[in-house]
């Protein structure tokens, strides 16, 4: 055992920094006296990526409890480079307080794939769509601030038994209410803002009756609404009325699972919606042989926006070119392991809105988001790449480059 010279904290022979203060280890090993491998440590966030890069890997099971300390609303965003950094590095961050201050925590999470129990997440937080999304050994979710408005797919791809696990609806304050009763509910409760939207579990939906939901709206318009835990039947012909409805903040789900020998049909028999209204779809059926018909299928429909970020793609298959010019994609399936190209990827897939997390162990990703021209904010880097060459050339609206 090392003991620390600044809090005296006994730490691994082969740690290169203390597991309770942060600082950098000097000295000679020592005889340990008791194993603590099961009690809570504080990591400074600086020093939060070297600290994992230093562990042994372990599992879900045997995560390691961490307290990140001096975070602040500038720098926390490290912890998820660090959780990305380092995936075989399985950690619960229940003690860990993300800071006052942070409202915007979409995407924060993604595919952090070791995180096992999440932060504290605090009160003025208003956005967390797509937070957790991918973090498949969350074990719990965290108690929702009734300051979020948006948590568009923030649980997508967690375990399924989460949401019992978190009493979300409590927590989110959730109104169900049967479709029948939404025009008399929405006349009898009070006038709110966007800022104070009601959040809308509406049920007892069919093909027969989803239209009772712009009916009510529409006779309300000073009740604004958010959808975002709505699921709209998987048969119904129009869409058009969730953009015309001013009072909808957030739109309902549009989820569906689809085989892949179907997709085509059922994309041809979609009806035209818009980036901000994608139907959701859950691919099942992929294989080696018939994933590239992915992006023949959107290809062939590029006005039916899609997100397919629920969507699992096989390992090891070879994405070059896969989505060139599915100018219909809203959000990308995430990039699975042993993919190592990623020439023209996503190229001129102009609705794109969120790259995927980059894996490491890819080297090429030349032309990889060519044309993107909606996304915003360009992903980590890994080191193993060696050729980006026109990566982000054509995406106007790139405001962050992450590398």
């Amino acid at each position: 055992m090392i003991i620390c010279q600044k809090c005296s904290t006994q730490n691994e022979d082969d740690s290169v920094f203390c597991i309770s203060c942060g600082k950098r280890l000097t000295g000679s090993p020592v005889e340990p006296i008791e194993s603590q491998s099961d009690e809570m440590r504080a990591v400074a966030i600086k020093e939060l990526s070297n600290y994992l890069a230093s562990l042994p890997k372990n599992t879900p099971e045997t995560s390691y409890p961490l307290k990140v300390i001096g975070l602040n609303k500038y720098n926390y965003l490290l912890i998820t480079e660090a959780l990305q950094t380092n995936p075989q590095k399985y950690v619960s961050l229940s003690e860990t307080q993300i800071p006052e201050g942070v409202t915007d925590l979409s995407s924060c999470f993604k595919e952090c794939v070791s995180l096992v129990e999440p932060p504290v997440i605090p009160d003025g937080v208003t956005d967390m769509s797509f937070c957790f999304q991918g973090c498949r050994f969350l074990s719990y979710a965290p108690d929702i601030p009734k300051s979020v408005t948006n948590i568009r797919d923030c649980f997508n791809n967690c375990p399924h038994n989460l949401r019992e696990k978190s009493d979300k609806k409590a927590e989110l304050n959730i109104l169900e209410v049967d479709v029948k009763n939404l025009y008399d509910y929405l006349a009898n409760i009070p006038s709110n803002d966007s800022n104070t939207a009601y959040i809308l579990k509406i049920t007892g939906l069919n093909k027969f009756n989803y239209l009772l939901i712009p009916e009510a709206l529409q006779a309300n318009p000073d009740k604004y609404v958010n959808l975002s835990v709505t699921k709209l039947p998987d048969d119904i012909k129009n869409i058009s009325w969730i953009e015309e409805c001013q009072s909808i903040l957030y739109p309902p789900s549009l989820e569906s699972e689809v085989n892949i020998n179907d997709l085509r049909t059922f994309l041809d028999e979609k009806q035209q919606n818009t980036q901000t209204t994608p139907y959701s779809l859950i691919i099942t059926g992929l294989t080696l042989d018939n994933y590239i018909e992915i992006g023949e299928a959107l290809r062939a429909n590029p006005t039916k926006y899609v997100d397919l970020s629920a969507t699992k793609l096989p390992d090891n298959i070879t994405m070059y070119s896969l989505f060139h010019s599915c100018k219909s994609l809203v959000y990308a399936p995430s990039i699975p392991n042993g993919v190592t190209n990623l020439f023209c990827s996503f190229k001129n897939c102009a609705s794109l809105l969120n790259a995927p997390v980059i894996p490491g162990g890819v080297k090429n990703m030349c032309k990889c988001f060519q044309g993107c021209s909606s996304l915003t904010e360009a992903p980590e880097i890994p080191d193993s790449v060696t050729n980006l060459e026109d990566c982000f050339e054509g995406c106007s609206s790139l405001k962050k480059f992450i590398n």
